[in-house]
């Protein structure tokens, strides 16, 4: 059976203001915006294209949602745009950077953004990965709060991309100050989990019948990991290798809680940056944290 670990879906993703909260139905899923029924209720909930006016984005998620195929859309979709346009588009990576000096060269010393310093027209700069970036130079975020302001920011439409719990407050006043915070020009947007019709969506491409794949999510109560691309994923490969989720709900959840304690994100597991807990010890805490929740 083809497994579909690594299979990328036409999902549409939705974003929401970083102080707003999304919506769930019954069974957990995400709330379809675009469902007329449901519109009211997901008004915060929005599509790229509703927010990509905005000189400046902070786009965050949590490990696991999507965020990077997400970006990689989105950074295809602007170059598509400015096809043509004497704007340019630079997207750097900070996942790969180690020193202060290849950063600093590769960015600010790079022909693109030279050439945009002295000119007249506009960048759109995407710099994915800041969270990555951290584990390797410290300095990142003084960097960019020290470089940024002496450039002609009013020309500049800057994304940057990270993960929800290491986006720095230090970055956040700076480029508020920059792009003065107002909803016209800077917004923090997180990315929302998977609708009950993206789940349909990646069990038909995976050669899953719909139906009877949720209908087995529903039976285990698996919602929670079917919403989340990582976890619906080891849900996918498990159904089309067994025709079957397993029946036993506490086993399905130790390996989709096992799953969400590992470090997904190849590029961490490459450079060895996985944190100090092994899964099992990771696993352990977020019982132990589970338990004392439970306490009165």
């Amino acid at each position: 059976m083809t497994r579909v670990a690594s299979q990328l879906f036409s999902w549409k993703r939705f974003w929401f203001p970083r102080e707003a909260a999304a919506n769930f139905d019954f069974e957990g899923y995400l709330l379809d915006p675009e469902d007329e029924y449901w519109r009211e209720l997901q008004s915060e909930l929005v599509d790229f294209e509703s927010i990509a006016s905005k000189s400046c984005l902070v786009l965050l998620g949590e490990p696991g949602i999507g965020k990077s195929e997400a970006i990689r859309e989105q950074l295809n979709l602007q170059a598509e745009q400015l096809r043509g346009s004497p704007d340019k588009l630079l997207h750097i990576d900070l996942r790969s950077y180690g020193s202060e000096d290849r950063l600093c060269r590769e960015l600010f010393e790079d022909k693109d953004f030279t050439e945009w310093a002295n000119g007249t027209h506009r960048l759109y700069l995407f710099l994915d990965s800041l969270d990555e970036c951290l584990l390797q130079i410290k300095t990142v975020v003084a960097i960019l709060s020290d470089k940024l302001p002496h450039y002609p920011t009013e020309r500049l439409n800057l994304r940057i991309a990270c993960r929800a719990a290491e986006w720095p407050n230090m970055l956040e006043e700076v480029l508020g100050k920059l792009y003065s915070a107002s909803d016209s020009n800077f917004g923090i947007y997180q990315l929302a989990p998977l609708r009950r019709v993206d789940v349909e969506e990646a069990s038909s491409s995976s050669g899953i019948d719909p139906p009877a794949f949720l209908d087995a999510i529903r039976q285990v109560s698996a919602v929670p990991f079917a919403i989340k691309p990582v976890t619906l994923k080891f849900l996918l490969n498990t159904f089309a290798a067994e025709n079957r989720l397993p029946q036993s709900q506490l086993e399905l959840y130790e390996k989709g809680c096992r799953l969400l304690c590992e470090e997904t994100n190849a590029s961490r597991r490459t450079s060895g940056n996985v944190g100090q807990f092994t899964t099992n010890q990771r696993f352990v805490v977020a019982g132990r944290i589970c338990h004392d929740a439970g306490q009165p």
